[in-house]
């Protein structure tokens, strides 16, 4: 805590009227700087959170016993770091990890420590303090490490990957190869794909067939590719191949539930899926449109789902669509609202970025595929040919998520990558200022021109119908253009940007303008808007609405700006936020100040949501960097998809 914020405190405390019941425990850490107020200022160096920080003296004063000084100091560290950890998305903590890590860590907070001190102090610290670390199948203490010391938990995400495995287990491994009713012969899928595929308007391959077997064969399947590797046809043609099945022996259609992690991704699904879901003939097999699993479950922040294993959801095969993005509490939740012999199919890209909370779980369920006693054997299918992103988007995608940094540093020297003529260009850039940033960047979205094309509204917002066309301009706009960056904080961080953009195109418009594109960033259940999309702030006759697309491609519904929850400007977008998402062209910014942000995930994942161009700004030690590390979320479900002898 900065000394002039201390100050304040203090006379804060002083006043008469919080004199006589003034929180003694403040006190004494903020008169106390060589104890835990100068360790409360210095965890905030590690980019801990505030409740991560007070969590952890609040546990280790109820918890803790160790007696000395120096002891005490390294006990509020570890235990700090392994909050963060936990914070951060690891649903536990390997020692190794630990040794090689957290020395590193705690350089951040200005404080050195050597590992042979570390290796020294740290048993000592676990034995000293048995009602802090308990040790497994005890569940009596806040932390909970395995036999050996190998891996530490919080006792809550222990508790959640030990209920979400005995969820999955039924549905992996011989339980759950069960066959789908009216499949039992193995020529009946294939003579109807025979039939199907003489249909020159549909698109159906050997591996839509694979598919569909594996998912009539199997209670919980995968199927995974990068960008443009037609997972999203091959999920169209699997579908209506089952249904088709289904029809012509007479039998009732699938109940089947289509949804996403986010309403963005949702949305694109059912843009991909609109032949197949219009289709009258297979139209009842789909009771509701795809959706997000939020809503698919029926939660609501603050109250339990709607469903669950006591009230399950009548869905025979329920699709998961960028499902690298689940963390581990939305899937327990899945799995525990499926109904016994329910069937769930994940889609996604493993070399995505995982959630943002716990879990890396499409990672961890592919761990062990190929190897002996693999739980999923027969159960994934990847996919690896790609039909779009062609070009130097390609190479360059490919090169990142293998990690080969000389070969990824001669391809953005390589001037080929960057052909006017070719498709799929990725152009490269070193870091420029700020303002020269901005310059570049605006010059690729025509933003300017297109509000003095189609400057405010003089009608009635009821007469936006009459406009179609030029609301329509402003959407596509936004759809073929975004700005990525890895975080919110910073001079290139999406506040600074989306402030400066905002400034650049309405310099005297205000915080509200005309052709402002905003992102939802809170869940608007009243309103049907859920974090992540996307919409533009429109002017009629003087006021401002916000505009989201509808459920058809050129409807839009709109609501008075004022009304809306949390939205952000959204020029530019974190990486995270854009999964999902696809755009024409794509600006990457990889800043100095983002080092403990960067990887290859995101990177990958940044590129590859352009489809004709992305342009790279970044230094090649940045880069370098980028390629180097691998987002790595430590769990037990990877141990789990291995049969153990």
């Amino acid at each position: 805590m900065h000394k002039g914020k201390i100050r304040g405190m203090k006379k804060f405390l002083e006043l008469k009227s919080v004199r006589d019941a003034w929180p003694q425990d403040i006190r004494t850490r903020l008169s106390n700087p060589s104890g835990e107020g100068d360790f409360i200022q210095k965890a905030r160096l590690t980019g801990a959170e505030s409740y991560q920080i007070q969590g952890t003296l609040h546990m280790i004063s109820r918890f803790g016993t160790s007696p000395g000084r120096k002891e005490r100091d390294l006990l509020r560290w570890v235990v700090l770091y392994l909050m963060q950890q936990s914070g951060s998305g690891h649903i536990r903590i390997g020692r190794e990890d630990f040794f090689k890590d957290f020395p590193l860590w705690m350089k951040s907070s200005g404080i050195s420590l050597d590992e042979a001190s570390l290796t020294e102090l740290f048993p000592s610290l676990l034995q000293e303090n048995p009602r802090l670390f308990g040790i497994l199948p005890s569940e009596e203490a806040p932390i909970l490490r395995t036999e050996g010391d190998q891996s530490f938990y919080l006792l809550k995400r222990w508790r959640y990957e030990k209920r979400f495995l005995e969820l999955l287990d039924p549905l992996v491994g011989e339980k759950g190869k069960k066959i789908l009713t009216g499949f039992g012969e193995s020529e009946v899928l294939e003579s109807v794909f025979r039939e199907l595929q003489k249909d020159s308007s549909l698109v159906l391959s050997e591996e839509t067939l694979s598919a569909a077997s594996m998912v009539c064969s199997r209670l919980f399947s995968v199927i995974t590719g990068g960008p443009g590797t037609g997972k999203t046809t091959i999920l169209s043609g699997v579908l209506r191949l089952l249904l088709t099945v289904r029809r012509q022996k007479g039998m009732e259609p699938l109940n089947i539930r289509l949804c996403a992690p986010t309403g963005r991704a949702a949305g694109r699904m059912e843009e991909s899926l609109k032949d197949l879901l219009a289709d009258p003939d297979l139209g009842g097999a789909f009771p509701v449109a795809p959706g997000t699993l939020h809503k698919l479950l029926g939660l609501i922040p603050g109250a339990p789902p709607r469903f669950n294993r006591n009230r399950p959801l009548p869905a025979d095969l329920i699709v998961v669509d960028e499902a690298s993005m689940v963390d581990l509490n939305l899937m327990y939740y899945l799995l525990d609202g499926m109904k016994p012999g329910a069937r769930l199919l994940l889609v996604g890209d493993k070399d995505q970025l995982p959630s943002v909370e716990a879990g890396a779980l499409l990672s961890d369920f592919l761990y062990g595929s190929g190897r002996d006693r693999y739980r999923l054997d027969g159960g994934v299918l990847s996919l690896s040919r790609v039909h779009r992103n062609s070009g130097a988007i390609l190479e360059g995608a490919s090169l990142i998520i293998q990690g080969k940094s000389s070969d990824f540093l001669d391809f953005l020297k390589d001037p080929r990558r960057n052909s006017e003529t070719g498709s799929g260009r990725f152009r490269y850039f070193p870091i420029p200022g700020f303002r020269s940033f901005l310059d570049e960047a605006s010059e690729t979205l025509p933003l300017a021109q297109l509000k003095q094309m189609i400057p405010p509204f003089s009608c009635s917002v009821t007469s936006w119908e009459d406009h179609r066309e030029q609301v329509e301009a402003y959407f596509q706009l936004y759809r073929d253009w975004t700005i990525l960056v890895p975080s919110r904080k910073g001079l290139f961080g999406i506040n600074s940007i989306n402030r400066a953009l905002s400034t650049y195109f309405a310099p005297r418009e205000g915080s509200v303008f005309h052709g402002q594109p905003i992102m939802i960033s809170r869940n608007d259940y009243e309103r049907g808007l859920f974090n992540g999309d996307r919409g533009v702030v429109l002017e009629f006759q003087g006021s401002h609405y916000a505009f989201f697309d509808g459920r058809e491609r050129g409807e839009f519904r709109h609501f008075p700006i004022t009304l809306l929850g949390e939205y952000q400007t959204a020029f530019a977008l974190t990486i995270h936020k854009s999964q999902g998402s696809e755009y024409r062209d794509v600006i990457v910014l990889l800043p100095e100040g983002a080092e403990r942000l960067l990887s290859r995930e995101i990177l990958y994942t940044g590129v590859t949501r352009a489809r004709e161009q992305v342009t790279l700004y970044t230094t090649t030690e940045l880069a370098e960097m980028a390629l180097s590390r691998g987002v790595r979320r430590q769990s037990g479900i990877r141990e789990f998809m291995v049969k153990q002898e």
